[in-house]
């Protein structure tokens, strides 16, 4: 969880100076589910893998938005 909120928490790596974030898009495949969110601070969409059976999120290796 503390590597987790480095990265994600209120003054994360990825979140640092953002103000909002909301999920644009999302996509199924197989056991998992594709989820685009959007900050403020980035031009495009992160894409993050969320495993439908574990609930584990990771990073995508595929994603249909240019990386930011």
């Amino acid at each position: 969880m503390n590597e987790f909120l480095e990265d994600w928490g209120k003054e994360g790596y990825y979140t640092k100076g953002m103000h909002e974030a909301q999920v644009v898009d999302s996509n199924g495949k197989g056991g998992a589910v594709v989820v685009y969110v959007g900050i403020d601070t980035l031009k495009s969409p992160i894409a993050l893998r969320v495993d439908k059976e574990t609930l584990k999120i990771s990073f995508s290796p595929e994603s249909k938005y240019p990386a930011p």
